[in-house]
């Protein structure tokens, strides 16, 4: 046993208290609001013996590294010993708390190399050899034989051997090594130095692992060999400093005494307790934590050391004012050390628990979702607050339409958009609520605002007087602009209703007749204004010869005629004036004339009313799948 300064004793006793504190028992108290626990001294009052760990008064380990050294760039050859790997072991003496001495043996085997001309090309000559490694080296450590932890410095001194391998000695008195002048190599020991610095972790009570790494200063080995020679002679020039680095790493095993202390522990106290001003709350004010010392002795200078979550929250203050801003579930610890004896106490830590904001949630809803252009609906939030949450806020958001008010809002549709198709759109109303701190939600009523379908009308297609052909301006229109919306556009949903017109016309007799008597019967057996429909059938449906294919279904065709000067008002087509027609085809006539010479075209939704023209159109008959007119 040997005396330790009062100093010393309180660090002790520190210590110990650190690692009896596990065994303490305590009760804890938790209501809404405040949150008590007591506390147990650690070390209990009276006599207490603990052992310091073991200090490391021996060592043995082994190793392994590598060995790196440098190139003579003066030597004429360019002799150099190159790296290796090596290993080897050690036995240590730590004589004081920071010196020591350790004897190392290492082994490696690398190749000594020589760059010299040999038959007129410059060649590298490589000689195996075994290095050897003797070392005697004082260290200097900058912690205590007992501490984990053991970084150092070493210096040393000792021998190292060079010697070439059986291998390469017959090599180089072989007789074709012969100009080499080399047959006399032999084993060279040298004198070396070494320099560095390493470190010790203790892994367990007798175990560890270490690492290293250190300089090599020794004389440059000659090996027997010539120190000038003319090539191509090996030789090394005589004196010389060789350097080097090794670095290894490794494990040791190390032997040492224990030291045990017995301390007298004074009560400097009854019992600390520490109390909270709240629990359970939100983010906002702080929540303040008391402690309590009971019994204190007149020698007693209390020192309290307060943590949050096992971090260090402050020293000195008996009061630790905890923050709310991070929500979960806090741990307060108080230890409470006399500074005089160093008596401690532990108090059990509290937990505090902060509630997390939440956002609020919401649901909506509508007194109708189906309307008509015009219509209003009455749309109703359904908010819930999160926790923590604060004043809530309503707002409405429409993709169409107007909504004004809040709880409830009134959604209005009249400015709600539609094509000459009409149709329905799909609306969303969204709903948002959000809290005063920032959290929000949102939730839709969808609604669906229907328009009236509108009939679609086209340009008209016109006829010469007393003709029935589709002209050139015609068939563009039917080909280009009817048959494409009829079937891959916006009305291919849609009929198409064609309205025949005709005048009072003269009607041109049939070919090869002639005469009064021709032309009265082609009059009394023509309708143009059905042939005039059913030829504009024919182009959309037949689905031959120049007609687009496939046709229309005739199911989608729809025909009606009209007398003179019945029927909506002429919609003539740009291109009646700009295309060129056959002589026959040609249109001369006044617009006045043309109304009664065409054929309206109306798109038609199913379903729908037929525009007043077509009162009473039938479907086309199959036999508009007969032909393509020419």
């Amino acid at each position: 046993m040997f005396q330790t300064s009062r100093t010393t004793n309180r660090l002790l006793s520190s210590c110990v208290g650190v690692v009896l504190a596990c065994a303490g028992t305590a009760f804890a108290q938790d209501s809404s609001t405040q949150q008590t626990t007591t506390s147990v001294d650690i070390p209990p009052p009276g006599v207490s013996t603990f052992e310091l760990p073991r200090s490391q008064d021996w060592e043995a380990g082994f190793f392994f590294g590598a060995t790196f050294w440098q190139q003579k760039s003066s030597d004429p050859l360019k002799e150099q010993q190159k790296p290796s790997a090596m290993a080897g072991g050690y036995v240590a003496e730590n004589f004081t708390e920071h010196l020591g001495t350790e004897q190392t043996f290492a082994f490696a085997e690398n190749q000594l190399r020589f760059h010299q001309y040999f038959g007129g090309v410059l060649q590298d000559f490589n000689v195996s050899q075994h290095v050897y490694q003797f070392q005697d080296s004082l260290l200097f450590y900058f912690t205590n034989r007992r501490s984990n932890f053991r970084p150092y410095v070493r210096a040393g001194f000792g021998v190292i051997g060079f010697a070439p391998t059986q291998n390469a000695k017959n090599e180089l008195t072989s007789t074709a090594a012969a100009p080499l002048n080399a047959a006399q190599i032999q084993t060279d020991p040298r004198f070396g130095f070494t320099y560095g610095a390493g470190i010790k972790v203790r892994l367990a009570e007798h175990i560890g692992i270490r690492g290293e790494v250190y300089g090599v200063v020794a004389q440059d080995p000659h090996y027997g060999l010539a120190v000038n020679g003319i090539p191509p002679q090996l030789y090394i020039p005589a004196g010389g400093v060789l350097n080097g680095i090794q670095v290894d790493s490794g494990l040791y095993f190390t032997w040492g005494h224990k030291d045990t202390y017995t301390l007298q522990v004074m009560r400097a106290w009854d019992s600390v307790s520490m109390a909270a001003s709240g629990n359970n709350v939100c983010p906002g004010p702080a929540i303040t934590v008391k402690a309590t010392v009971t019994g204190r002795k007149p020698f007693a200078v209390p020192n309290y050391r307060w943590t949050i979550d096992g971090h260090e929250a402050g020293s000195g203050s008996d009061t630790l004012e905890v923050k709310t801003d991070t929500a979960g579930q806090h741990q307060i610890g108080l230890t409470v050390i006399d500074s005089g004896s160093l008596e401690k106490s532990t108090v059990p830590p509290i937990t505090l628990t902060v509630n997390a904001h939440t956002p609020p949630t919401i649901t909506a809803t509508a007194d109708k979702t189906d309307l008509q252009v015009g219509d209003k609906a009455m749309l109703y939030p359904h908010p819930q607050a999160g926790s923590c949450p604060g004043t809530l806020s309503v707002a409405w958001t429409v993709t169409d339409g107007t909504v004004t008010g809040t709880e409830p809002a009134t959604y209005d549709s009249s400015t709600v958009q539609f094509g000459p198709e009409g149709g329905t759109k799909q609306i969303t109303a969204t709903a948002t609520v959000t809290d005063s701190t920032g959290g929000s939600a949102s939730a839709p009523v969808n609604l669906t605002v229907s328009a009236q379908v509108k009939n679609v009308r086209q340009d008209d297609i016109i006829f010469p007087t007393g003709n029935s052909r589709v002209n050139n301006c015609g068939k563009r229109i039917l080909i280009d602009q009817v048959y494409p919306a009829l079937t891959s556009g916006q009305y291919a949903n849609y009929d198409v209703v064609l309205v025949g017109h005709m005048g009072n016309e003269a009607v041109p007799p049939p070919p090869g007749r002639r005469g009064r008597r021709a032309r009265r019967a082609a009059a009394v057996n023509a309708n143009l204004a059905m042939e005039r429909a059913l030829h504009t059938a024919e182009i959309l449906a037949s689905g031959q010869g120049i007609c687009p294919k496939p046709g229309i279904d005739i199911s989608r065709i729809k025909i009606a005629t009209v007398g003179a000067g019945q029927g909506a008002d002429l919609r003539k087509p740009i291109c009646a004036a700009s295309i060129r027609e056959r002589r026959a085809s040609r249109i001369a006539e006044s617009d006045d004339l043309l109304k009664d010479q065409r054929v309206e075209i109306w798109f038609v939704p199913r379903g729908a009313n037929m525009p007043p023209s077509a009162t009473g159109a039938q479907q086309a008959p199959d036999t508009v799948h007969a032909e393509c007119p020419k």
